[in-house]
């Protein structure tokens, strides 16, 4: 548990550990009486809803939330055997915005152990202490961050690091909002400004967006008001079929090799064996540049429908992994498979919420128990 501080090394601008990136050394740096002690537990909260049935015909969610411990070291930081399930939001239905209300009980636990700590036995130095944990960030897919953050990802003001700056157009036909004019990230004076007729047959000489800092967040959020919880029973049907075109887009060789250098993954290898153990910072001012010149060239090909949300979002993933570091840390994969495994749970298939909880508890003893065995393969 004190890996992070005794063995992380920054060395010649190489990330390995989320230790390394911005976020965590600049928390130490505001909140020095947490960092003193090694001990005190960074953790990430990720959530995910799915299906217990392997029945798409019967909609069931089930959305567990998950802690996990970034203290330990690389190779055991996203492990299985060391996530926290730390409660189970039942069916059958998703909670949506309603999700607030039943991570209450999760998050007076949290403010509770970051304030005022708790005593801990430390084994190793065989002594008590008072740890505290901070919760660093969120683990989630696109839509569920909607969710948990308040702000709308779709509609005009899709993307969140954008803000209330995103440039987006309403398809009239199509019926959705595109997200293009990524000409305006580029450096000053660059030749493609001049070429409105490639993009959208305007000038745009605007700055990019301003980075919202901590603060500008916190504002926002209190400017609202009569939050309603729950669903609307209303929904939109889809007038036109919308089209795919990511393999197109896989198929451009630019973005290819950005997405590889920066994820970094083979995009057609292995996901579990093919992750990078290190990430150059000096690498990352490169790569926001490069996405800014591909996001232009494919404004130049692909039809504005192409240009969803998910698409714009691409330019941000640099910035974020400057801040934040190596992407494995924060993905949903290793949550997507640690969810497969509670599918296997469900033997009573009227009360599949119990059927995970004790399953779970089970493991997680025997787990805990195993690390107290030597010499013997459990």
């Amino acid at each position: 548990m004190r890996w992070h501080k005794e063995h992380s090394l920054n060395e010649g601008g190489t990330m390995r550990h989320p230790a390394d990136a911005q976020v965590w050394t600049t928390f130490d740096s505001d909140h020095s009486w947490f960092a003193t002690d090694a001990r005190n537990i960074r953790l990430g909260l990720a959530s995910d809803g799915f299906n217990p049935f392997n029945n798409l015909a019967k909609r069931y969610s089930i959305w567990p939330v998950i802690l996990v411990s970034y203290n330990l070291p690389p190779w055991f930081c996203m492990k299985e055997q060391f996530f926290i399930m730390s409660l189970i939001i039942p069916g059958p239905k998703s909670p949506g915005n309603d999700i607030d209300i039943y991570l209450q009980p999760l998050v007076d636990e949290l403010n509770e152990i970051w304030e005022n700590g708790v005593h801990t036995y430390d084994a190793y130095k065989n002594e008590t202490f008072r740890l505290h944990a901070a919760l660093l960030w969120t683990i989630n897919d696109f839509p569920a961050y909607g969710n948990l953050s308040s702000w709308l990802t779709k509609g005009k003001l899709a993307c969140p690091s954008c803000n209330s700056n995103t440039n987006s157009v309403w398809l009239t036909f199509g019926r959705k909002h595109c997200y293009m004019g990524h000409h305006r990230f580029l450096f000053a004076n660059h030749l493609w400004q001049k070429k409105k007729s490639c993009f959208n047959g305007k000038d745009d000489h605007r700055m990019p967006p301003n980075r919202l800092s901590g603060p500008d967040i916190v504002r926002q959020l209190s400017l609202l008001r009569d939050v309603e919880f729950g669903k609307g029973r209303k929904k939109r049907k889809r007038t036109a079929k919308e089209l795919n075109w990511t393999k197109r887009m896989m198929k451009s060789h630019n973005c290819h090799i950005f997405l590889q250098r920066l994820l970094p993954i083979a995009v057609a290898g292995c996901l579990r064996n093919d992750v990078a153990q290190t990430l150059s910072v000096d690498s990352l001012a490169k790569l926001e540049s490069d996405i800014v010149l591909i996001l232009c060239k494919l404004e130049i090909i692909f039809p504005p429908s192409f240009f969803n949300v998910m698409v714009h979002l691409a330019l941000h993933l640099p910035l974020e992994a400057l801040l934040a570091g190596l992407v494995q840390y924060r993905w949903m994969y290793p949550f997507k498979w640690f969810l497969e495994r509670f599918k296997r749970y469900v033997k009573n298939k009227t009360r599949p919420e119990g059927s995970i909880a004790e399953a779970y508890i089970h493991v997680e003893c025997l787990t805990f128990c195993s690390m107290y065995l030597d010499d013997i393969e459990t």
